[in-house]
């Protein structure tokens, strides 16, 4: 968290996630963003750098993922036909 912004949530000028890094957000909570992420300028994932969360918010001036770059939310949410909304019995 980023002093003076609600929990969770990373404000900075700018993010580059390098080659070999990674940002994991870990929460059990599906109702509410793992992680926001406030950027005034730009949010660069560089090859071989990984964002991963249930649920990632990005607001970014600009965004880069560079070719073998990761964001990613998959097989972090509900099973399909199981989540919020879904039809029941089914």
């Amino acid at each position: 968290q980023t002093e003076g912004y609600s929990k969770k949530t990373i404000h900075l000028n700018s993010l580059t996630i390098m080659n070999g890094a990674k940002l994991v957000a870990t929460d059990t909570v599906l109702d509410s963003p793992t992680v926001t992420l406030l950027l005034n300028e730009s949010l660069r994932v560089m090859a071989g750098g990984w964002i991963q969360g249930k649920w990632i918010d990005i607001n970014a001036g600009d965004i880069e993922v560079e070719a073998s770059g990761v964001i990613t939310a998959e097989k972090q949410g509900h099973d399909a036909k199981s989540g919020s909304g879904s039809p029941s019995g089914k």
